[in-house]
């Protein structure tokens, strides 16, 4: 799920909670660095474009072992190697493949559909780097990782099925991935990948997107935080870089190690304080959400995911993606040629808002999402069960019922939304 401070009135949603001292760091880090606003021709990607609908690359040979029961896997990252891991199933008779994603902060989005809802279709399921079991990397680009190791999963569970189309389910965090891997179309790996999605079904619950000028839509606070992230991270990088001068000096001088070695178990001791400081709010504010009781039969799930969260929210390098991500994702900049893209490529784009999201309210999805990829919505957020589309048909915005954590407390709403 993903992490915003509470009571901010998030935009463009995806900014990390946190209120750091800047008086307590180097105040060299200076202000967020400008974006770029070039227009662009969509490339044409022989994947997307070569063949009419349903006319798709040839499908690979399918898996043998097929399997109702989880399987779990992993495979490389294309990014320094990562060990990335996956779970899937396979039921008899499956005639859809559907990939699925989760948030920022918890990855595990859909346990309850998961544990609720017997499966009719092949799913695959996903971590993202440093979302245990997978590993973590260090790494200063986690977004564009992302997108390149949700692009290789797509790829696999085509193998692994045989199937010409795949589907997304995407909450949160996710649904920006899938756009950065649009942005990155002309890479052969992630064509291939967007290929697969040409007639498919990409599901985007709770969306979110970024482009340049979302911090002035988002109030104050937005562009506050935004820039307070920023500045650690550049203050990060900065003595990151200070530290590797130290490795490389005592390499050449023997008589340096010693004293450097010290150095640098102190200076980790202190780098993973100022993490531990930085994310607090963050921490705070999953276990808070995690706390009360969901009702429905749904509390196991919810306490599993508790123990995860408090688990995962104390260790360094989990905290550190966080704040790459929520960095990497401020400075996102999605533009009309990328949703031009999109639509080129066949894809069938669902929004599913939530009513009572805590994270992004209506009047910042009218603003970023709705307006940019087209579809006509009221000022005031509708009843839930209202459907918008755009002009091609393809694109559609639907109001559900919950908050940010709609695919764990209504999975047996969400898998009616979820191609069969």
């Amino acid at each position: 799920m993903f992490i915003a401070k509470s009571g901010f009135r998030i935009i463009s949603g995806i900014v990390l909670a946190v209120t750091l001292a800047l008086s307590a760091w180097p105040a060299c880090c200076g202000s967020m660095e400008s974006m770029k606003d070039a227009a662009f021709e969509v490339p044409s990607v022989p994947e997307l474009r070569a063949a009419a609908d349903g006319a798709l690359a040839p499908a690979p040979s399918p898996a043998k072992k097929v399997s109702a029961q989880w399987v779990s896997g992993s495979f490389k990252s294309p990014v320094k190697s990562a060990n990335i891991a996956y779970k899937y199933r396979m039921p008899y008779g499956a005639k859809e493949t559907t990939v699925l994603a989760g948030g920022l902060a918890l990855a595990e989005s859909f346990e309850s559909l998961f544990s609720a809802v017997p499966s009719r279709n092949n799913q695959f399921f996903l971590w993202f780097r440093a979302m245990p079991p997978s590993s973590w990397v260090y790494g200063r680009d986690n977004f564009e990782a992302d997108a390149r190791d949700l692009a290789r999963f797509i790829n696999l569970a085509a193998e692994k099925t045989g199937s010409r189309r795949v589907n997304l389910v995407l909450h949160s965090y996710s649904t920006l991935v899938v756009q950065k891997m649009v942005q990155m179309r002309e890479d052969a790996e992630i064509g291939r990948a967007l290929g697969y999605l040409r007639g498919a079904q990409v599901l985007m619950l709770n969306p979110t997107t970024h482009f340049k000028g979302s911090e002035a839509l988002g109030g104050g606070n937005y562009a506050q935080t935004a820039a307070i992230i920023s500045n650690f991270i550049k203050w990060l990088d900065m003595t990151d870089n200070y530290v590797d001068g130290w490795n490389s000096a005592a390499g050449l001088v023997p008589s340096m190690q010693a004293p450097v070695t010290f150095n640098l178990a102190m200076w980790e001791i202190q780098r993973n304080n100022a993490l531990n400081m930085t994310s607090k709010q963050a921490r705070e504010m999953m276990v808070d959400h995690l706390t009360p009781a969901w009702g429905g039969g749904l509390d196991p799930v919810r306490e599993s995911l508790l123990g995860t969260v408090k688990k995962n929210v104390e260790n360094p390098r989990w905290q550190e993606t966080l704040l790459r991500r929520t960095d990497d994702t401020a400075k996102f900049d999605f533009v009309a040629a990328d949703v031009a893209a999109m639509r080129s490529a066949g894809i069938n784009l669902d929004f599913i808002y939530a009513g009572e999201d805590q994270l992004i309210p209506w009047a910042a999805e009218r603003l970023t999402v709705a307006a940019l990829f087209g579809i006509p919505v009221p000022e005031q957020l509708p009843q839930p069960g209202v459907v918008f589309r755009d002009q091609s048909g393809l694109f559609s915005l639907r109001v559900v019922q919950g908050d940010h954590y709609f695919p764990l407390k209504y999975p047996a709403e969400l898998d009616k939304l979820i191609r069969k």
